[in-house]
């Protein structure tokens, strides 16, 4: 129901699978329990540099450009099946699977780190001695 030009953004509350666009094209396809939390994320990181991040980064993008949103509720039991056929659907560019081999933007991102003899600082330890 609209009224006064409101639009009910509800489904963003529930589970869903949602797709990002970019000139109409599916760039993106993912899943979220809570995707208002999710969809926020994806638009702060959109664009911007991964040196923004770290230092250390090289130029390459963090997160990907989108201009349109597409959300479909769902139940959790359908979340995942859901998700793998709009995937094979549409062959969003930035859905990649996990192959198990390290990629090599993160090989050059860790080199850069050792590189740079940035050693990070240690963890404290805590040492509990029990009394009897």
């Amino acid at each position: 129901m609209e009224q006064d030009g409101f639009v009910n953004y509800t489904a963003l509350l529930h589970c869903a699978v949602y797709a990002l666009l970019k000139r109409g094209v599916v760039v993106y396809v993912g899943q979220s329990r809570t995707p208002f939390k999710r969809l926020y994320s994806h638009a702060t990181v959109r664009g911007r540099p991964l040196s923004s991040v770290s230092p250390y980064a090289s130029k390459r993008k963090l997160g990907f450009q989108f201009d349109e949103v597409w959300l479909r509720p769902c139940a959790l039991t359908e979340v995942d099946d859901l998700e793998r056929e709009l995937i094979q659907k549409y062959r969003p560019r930035n859905n990649t699977a996990y192959s198990g081999r390290i990629p090599e933007e993160l090989k050059t991102l860790v080199a850069d780190i050792i590189q740079s003899g940035v050693i990070p600082p240690s963890r404290p330890t805590l040492n509990i001695r029990r009394r009897i």
